[in-house]
C-alpha cells in the first residue's frame, strides 16, 4: 500500500490527491486481490454527481458484483478508458494505470481528511483478514 494515498475501506478503494480540487481513485490490490480476475467494471459518465458513500460503478468478477462507493464528494472529471476496454488492468497495474475515476471537488470538501492513511488502513485490513479467518471453515 502507497505511502502517499488515501484508503477508503467501506469500498476498497484508494484516493491519490492531485491538487486542492483534483484526485484520482482506484481499487486497492487487496480488493482486487478478492476479486478474482475482473470481467467488467461499469463507471458513471463524466458529470455524475458523487457523493460519499454514493455508487459511481459496478464491478463484476468471476467471484461476485459489487458496488464502487465514492470516498469523495465532487462530480467525474474523467474515467479511464483503458480500464473500461481493458478491466484487468486493475489486477496488473492498481495503484498506476489502473485507476478508475478523476475527480474534481470543492477545496472547502473536507472528505479526504476523513480517509484512512497506509497505517490505519493497514491495520483495518489486518482486522477484516482475522474476521475472515475466523468466519472461515477449515
Amino acid at each position: 500500500m502507497p505511502e502517499d494515498l488515501y484508503y477508503y475501506p467501506e469500498s476498497f478503494l484508494w484516493v491519490r490527491k492531485e491538487s486542492d480540487t483534483k484526485a484520482v481513485v482506484g481499487l486497492t490490490d487487496f480488493a482486487q486481490q478478492q476479486a478474482g480476475k475482473v470481467s467488467f467494471i461499469r463507471i458513471r459518465p463524466k458529470g455524475f454527481q458523487l457523493e460519499v458513500g454514493k455508487v459511481f460503478g459496478t464491478m463484476e468478477s468471476f467471484k461476485w458484483i459489487g458496488a464502487l462507493r465514492s470516498p469523495l464528494k465532487g462530480f467525474i472529471e474523467s474515467m479511464n478508458e483503458d480500464v473500461a476496454k481493458n478491466p484487468n488492468i486493475v489486477k496488473e497495474s492498481p495503484y498506476e494505470r489502473g485507476w478508475l475515476i478523476r475527480v474534481e471537488y470543492p477545496s472547502s470538501d473536507d472528505s479526504i481528511s476523513k480517509l484512512l492513511t497506509k497505517d490505519a488502513a493497514t491495520k483495518w485490513m489486518e482486522d477484516e483478514i482475522r474476521k475472515a479467518k475466523a468466519r472461515s471453515i477449515t
